[in-house]
């Protein structure tokens, strides 16, 4: 796959710059060539149709050739702009789970700047004040959370198939489906 061997150079080249031996890098080349089966497999299923094809393999390359996660995340994850660290965490959080590993950081990251951005806010009545109200006014009978519940799941399956119809799309868009 042409496109991971320009990542892995890309890595050579930012890891030893002009300062290694010729053995050192050809030893770090053919140990990071070795990871392109696992790329040409998997560049479909983490494929993020908000990122360029380019920025796709980027970081996809980044993450399998063991880049640091806090380099990634520094590269790619703390902007300046929030919306684009926004952007940064549905990427990892669309990532397989082997792939996320010191990348959800961002979490931490994001929590920092805006408290309500990932986990919402309430305002300062409990769940117990929340729960006590619903029971009072007779809307916390076990059919009413079971309906909300299912609903819940639902709309969670719905969501699921729309992404993986759209990577599907995707990859058959850029001639990936056999990977």
């Amino acid at each position: 796959n042409y496109a991971f061997e320009q990542e892995v150079e890309r890595i050579i080249n930012e890891r030893f710059g002009d300062y290694a031996d010729d053995v050192a890098i050809g030893i770090s080349r053919e140990k990071l060539l070795s990871k392109k089966e696992e790329f040409s497999q998997n560049i479909a299923r983490v494929y993020f149709d908000e990122y360029t094809p380019e920025r796709n393999c980027e970081i996809f390359a980044d993450i399998l050739c063991g880049v640091e996660p806090d380099e990634i995340l520094k590269k790619y994850g703390m902007s300046a702009n929030f919306s684009d660290m926004l952007q940064f965490r549905k990427y990892v959080k669309a990532l397989p789970k082997q792939y996320r590993k010191g990348l959800t950081k961002i979490n931490d990251r994001i929590r920092e700047i805006d408290g309500t951005a990932i986990d919402g806010f309430r305002g300062s009545i409990s769940v117990e004040e929340i729960s006590e109200q619903l029971e009072q006014e007779g809307k916390y009978a076990g059919k009413n959370v079971r309906r909300v519940l299912n609903k819940q799941e639902e709309n969670e399956r719905l969501e699921r198939l729309k992404v993986l119809e759209e990577q599907l799309r995707i990859a058959e868009q850029y001639g990936l489906e056999d990977y």
